[in-house]
């Protein structure tokens, strides 16, 4: 599973808000030079509330994962992503910084040192990279030296065949940005969570079904009265043309025959 936020203008606030992102997938499928997600179920909410309870509702009723089972939790290096395993309550799980962010943080901030998934994990390599990261004064060279102390074996999946990396900021690329990020507007979050369902389920080549709390259908039709009986002729207007400019009546006229 990978996780990540995208950042979109909404109502009654003047700065943009975290709109919630997600991807669960099983496999992945390599094309080339492209990999494809496979078995993928793609989610979002304004709300991460609202994203905790859906994540546990498609593991359990859409991938049947058992109790016993574990997961991957990969993203950035943010704070709520590194605990999000804490609310999944139907399996095990594992967080998991990705790649990009792990890599080019230590490429940007320490271009002398020369790392690769296996010296990132060997623990007196480790202790060199936090003291080295703690003499930088870079949020990101921060946050990757507190996720070391506080979490020192993160980097195991590295060398795990089942870790499949992660890809969510693409995905938001791809979804959600060509639709949020190059306009103005504000958004109300259940506007943002409608277009982006619409937007989710082309990707995943679903169906839509569109209902409205305040139009459900009665429990019971009384199909014995024919339907008819209760129709009645609708009320017709005629366009008086005869006051118009020659020009205008034409045109409306056409329009009223069929002309145009």
């Amino acid at each position: 599973m990978q996780i990540d936020e995208k950042y979109i203008g909404m109502v009654k606030t003047k700065n943009k808000r975290k709109y919630y992102t997600v991807t669960i997938f099983a496999s992945l499928k390599n094309n080339g030079r492209v990999n494809t997600l496979l078995n993928k179920t793609i989610i979002s909410s304004a709300s991460l509330n609202d994203i905790k309870q859906k994540v546990n509702d498609l593991l359990i009723n859409r991938y049947k994962i058992k109790e016993d089972e574990e997961i991957f939790i990969s993203s950035d290096f943010a704070t709520y992503i590194q605990h999000f395993g804490e609310s999944i309550t139907c399996c095990k799980s594992k967080y998991v910084p990705d790649k990009f962010h792990v890599y080019k943080t230590l490429k940007d901030k320490l271009p002398d040192v020369i790392v690769d998934d296996y010296s990132l994990n060997d623990k007196g390599f480790r202790k060199y990279l936090v003291k080295r990261l703690d003499e930088i004064d870079d949020v990101d060279a921060r946050k990757l030296s507190k996720l070391l102390k506080r979490n020192s074996k993160c980097f195991e999946a590295y060398l795990d065949k089942d870790y499949l990396g992660c890809s969510q900021e693409g995905q938001n690329s791809h979804i959600y940005a060509p639709r949020f990020g190059k306009y103005a507007n504000r958004f109300s979050p259940s506007t943002i969570e409608k277009l982006s369902l619409i937007r989710e389920a082309k990707v995943m080549k679903a169906k839509v079904i569109l209902v409205h709390k305040k139009r459900e259908l009665p429990d019971y039709i009384d199909t014995s009265i024919p339907i008819n009986l209760y129709l009645e002729d609708p009320i017709k207007y005629v366009l008086d043309t005869s006051e118009m400019k020659y020009e205008t009546a034409k045109m409306f006229n056409a329009i009223k025959y069929g002309g145009c």
